[in-house]
């Protein structure tokens, strides 16, 4: 309770407040939304401060997400000074600004993900991430292929990487699949013709349908929008400012 009355206190005396509204599922696909404050402090350095997670049992369109939201605004004693809310663009959430008769917009980085996976939805590219995705997943759950792998990295004098699961909750994290997945080009080769690691797969057709020059094509242009999200995800990094 100590803690909350200091931030209280902080967010009383910020005169504008922007609010973050992020809404999640975990692995056990329990559904939450997190509310974060953004504001500057009388030194005019950004502070964040996430102020509550909370559960949500049902569909995400349910009607009273706006209320509880709203409530947990008023127990931080803030609804007076929040200048614009920011969301997803999902229909549900860009809801919640108009139903609780705040300015809204919506998330650049949740814009950006949507441009991307425009992109990595075409039917060739989004066949390639397929193939790479079950593969990674194949090596990461089979303690023999993931030796195999080893082994080959071992033979080219490389040093021991795993491979990187993709999370598939924000794209850049397909995207740092895809490099290391790249970067292990020559021991992953070798992998390929490794017969009793081809005995293992389901189908030969997730790797013979692997072709790194595309893989490679594709990680060199999505390098400068992961580079861009990242920057926009900086916690001390004001959007606008870029």
């Amino acid at each position: 309770m100590r803690l909350k009355r200091y931030y209280i206190m902080q967010l009383n005396d910020a005169k504008w407040i922007a609010v973050t509204i992020d809404m999640w599922s975990s692995d056990p696909k329990l559904n939450f939304i997190t509310i974060t404050a953004h504001y500057t402090d009388e030194q005019f350095v950004v502070q964040h401060s996430v102020l509550e997670t909370l559960d949500f049992v049902g569909e995400h369109c349910n009607d009273n997400i706006p209320e509880r939201i709203k409530d947990a605004l008023v127990r931080w004693d803030m609804l007076s000074s929040i200048i614009c809310v920011v969301t997803d663009n999902t229909h549900t959430m860009l809801k919640v600004g108009r139903k609780l008769g705040l300015d809204s917009c919506v998330c650049f980085s949740d814009f950006l993900q949507t441009v991307v996976k425009v992109c990595t939805d075409e039917p060739n590219i989004a066949a390639q991430l397929l193939n790479v995705e079950k593969t990674v997943s194949h090596i990461r759950i089979s303690q023999q292929s993931s030796d195999d792998l080893h082994a080959a990295q071992k033979k080219l004098s490389l040093t021991p990487h795993d491979l990187v699961h993709d999370a598939q909750t924000y794209w850049h994290s397909s995207f740092y699949t895809l490099q290391r997945f790249v970067r292990e080009e020559q021991p992953l080769s070798l992998l390929f013709v490794n017969q009793d690691f081809l005995n293992r797969l389901k189908s030969t057709s997730i790797v013979t349908g692997i072709d790194f020059q595309v893989l490679k094509l594709l990680l060199k242009l999505l390098e400068p929008l992961e580079e861009l999200t990242r920057e926009v995800s900086s916690a001390t990094t004001v959007t606008l400012s870029l």
